[in-house]
């Protein structure tokens, strides 16, 4: 991943989803649909939700 991209992404994501560090992990993410602490995704490589 471009490192601009990442660099812009990962706050990103920690404010949208409520994401909580968990060593290379980003975990219990709030859901946008049903509000639930669920989602989870790779911090080096935050492609999927």
């Amino acid at each position: 991943m471009n490192p601009a991209l990442h660099a812009e992404l990962l706050p990103r994501l920690m404010s949208d989803f409520s994401f909580k560090i968990a060593g290379e992990f980003l975990r219990q993410g709030k859901c946008p649909a049903c509000g639930k602490r669920e989602l989870y995704t790779n911090r080096e490589k935050p492609w999927v939700l």
